[in-house]
């Protein structure tokens, strides 16, 4: 979500294509990375993914320009909604028995769902 937020106030949307957390994402990062996966990723090249939203963060700001302690949007999620949001959903998460449980939780109470997506696509540079 900070990433989201930094690249759209930084008006750096433009530099990728957004996917979502599906299987078949989830198998081709794992695989390129000696299993471990997060998100967001970013692919820099074909074989070649950068995970952890604070690195691909700075990647773009330097590359652009934008010193993200200027993104107030940014730095007013960082301290507040993030921070508030962490702390609910990681008792959810002790509550429910495990990330899987919380998450399918939240899910059905909000109604939010992934959208439909093309398979084998990842974050990539345009």
């Amino acid at each position: 979500m900070r990433l989201t937020i930094f690249l759209a106030e930084a008006k750096l949307l433009d530099k990728v294509t957004p996917i979502y957390d599906y299987p078949v994402v989830r198998e081709y990062i794992g695989a390129i990375n000696d299993g471990k996966v997060s998100f967001p990723a970013l692919e820099l090249e074909p074989g070649v993914i950068m995970l952890e939203s604070g690195d691909i963060m700075n990647k773009f700001a330097v590359e652009n320009g934008v010193d993200p302690a200027t993104c107030w949007v940014l730095n007013y999620f960082n301290n507040g909604m993030m921070k508030s949001f962490g702390a609910l959903f990681k008792a959810k998460i002790e509550a429910a028995g495990g990330y899987p449980e919380a998450s399918a939780w939240l899910s059905e109470t909000t109604g939010v769902k992934l959208p439909e997506a093309e398979e084998g696509r990842a974050l990539k540079l345009e």
